[in-house]
């Protein structure tokens, strides 16, 4: 019942924001969420996900991150279970790196 479980932000430079929104349209409750990174800060209100993310600067000229997302929900009849959602990119030391 989610709008998507995953986001790729695709080419990007190190050290930008970037903000992706993930939307739970369903009848249960979302009831926390965490983050595998300190990079990447999660928020939630009225069910829409807010995820903002910003790759660090590393000596590499190019690599891949994958930030994984665990989503807390609670059912009807108060169930706990977990969800994931993900977000990706390729991320490029610098914007003359970035192939066109």
């Amino acid at each position: 019942m989610w709008n998507k479980k995953v986001h790729d932000f695709g080419n990007i430079t190190s050290g930008q924001t970037l903000v992706a929104e993930f939307i739970y349209g369903g009848p249960d409750t979302i009831d926390r969420i965490t983050a595998s990174c300190g990079c990447t800060l999660v928020s939630n209100k009225d069910n829409k996900v807010k995820v903002s993310f910003t790759p660090s600067k590393k000596s590499k000229d190019v690599y891949i991150a994958t930030k994984h997302l665990k989503v807390f929900m609670k059912n009807n009849n108060g169930e706990a279970y977990q969800e994931q959602l993900k977000i990706t990119a390729k991320i490029y030391r610098n914007n003359e790196l970035i192939p066109s």
